[in-house]
């Protein structure tokens, strides 16, 4: 167990993480990763495309990426309008995750990193599963 500095990535353009709240708790037992805690956008400079968080722990490789793990995000971040939920979509065998907005009667969609503003905060609780 113990902490990490997740990084946010975008498609294009930055975004820092704030300096104050930059530090996401988690607990590893077995493959098991569970994470929790906020952070919050510091400065973003033309951020546009999709929006990625690092992992403290590379995914575990499988086809079903729907399999890895449950994420439940909390955030003032600006979804869609008819976005039900805000989640991290994990891929096989990498380090980083994905945001994703679920649509109201519809598929999953991608969190535009533009959507994130200098100051939103963002909750995790959840878990994944590590390739080791």
């Amino acid at each position: 167990e113990g902490h990490y500095t997740p990084a946010l990535t975008c498609g294009s353009g930055t975004i820092a993480v704030d300096t104050s709240f930059n530090q996401l708790a988690y607990t590893k037992v077995g493959r098991v990763v569970h994470i929790f805690g906020e952070i919050k956008a510091g400065a973003t400079s033309s951020s546009s495309g999709t929006l990625d968080i690092s992992l403290p722990f590379t995914s575990m490789t499988t086809a079903e990426t729907s399999a890895l793990g449950q994420f439940t995000v909390n955030s003032d971040v600006d979804v869609n309008n008819s976005a039900v939920a805000l989640f991290l979509k994990f891929g096989s065998a990498t380090a980083v995750a994905r945001f994703v907005q679920q649509m109201d009667n519809s598929t999953w969609d991608d969190l535009s990193a533009a959507d994130l503003n200098t100051g939103d905060l963002i909750a995790f609780s959840g878990f994944y599963f590590a390739s080791a």
